[in-house]
């Protein structure tokens, strides 16, 4: 299971580890999980605008992450029906 901060992390001090955090590092821990892992990635409405602005990366990131996610072929983005 991924516990991981998508609220924070762009504007965060560097010396954290995983910071910043970027699409690919994301999607690393995902292929750490294993391939029977499901992970949900949940975002509170606040983190747009309130706590991270365009200046972060946030959007850059949340454009690159299905890209990233789907680099590994064992992960997928089932619909409700599916699920």
């Amino acid at each position: 299971m991924i516990a991981c901060p998508t609220t924070f992390p762009f504007g965060s001090p560097t010396e954290l580890v995983g910071i910043p955090l970027t699409a690919e590092k994301y999607a690393g821990w995902f292929t750490s999980q294993g391939e029977d892992a499901v992970v949900n990635i949940l975002l509170d409405y606040e983190t747009f605008g309130e706590h991270q602005w365009t200046e972060t990366g946030i959007f850059e990131f949340l454009k690159a992450l299905p890209r990233e996610i789907l680099k590994n072929r064992t992960f997928d983005f089932p619909r409700p029906q599916r699920s």
